[in-house]
């Protein structure tokens, strides 16, 4: 028997009136530290989103929206390689 108390209490009263702590999100650990490559890698893809190259555009036209989405995420991988990404070659 789970009887959830009034907001803001943060317990729950389970059976014969003994109280746990309800945990805020069960399963996670805690903040993790992003590394070198992930950094690199996020800020390229941000890039190439946000102010994509006149090439994707043309691929987009010629060949369509799945081969420019495969261009797009070629190109946001090679700069963050060239920043200095470990990310293994295709």
């Amino acid at each position: 028997m789970r009887i959830n108390l009034p907001h803001g209490s943060g317990s729950v009263l389970t059976g014969k009136g003994q109280h746990h702590q309800a945990a805020s999100n069960p399963g996670t650990v805690g903040h993790r530290k992003p590394t070198k490559t992930e950094v690199l890698t996020q800020s390229a893809f941000h890039e190439v989103t946000h102010n994509p190259p006149k090439i994707v555009k043309n691929t987009r036209k010629k060949k369509g929206r799945s081969a420019a989405a495969k261009q797009r995420v070629a190109i946001a991988l090679n700069k963050a390689r060239a920043a200095g990404a470990h990310i293994p070659p295709a």
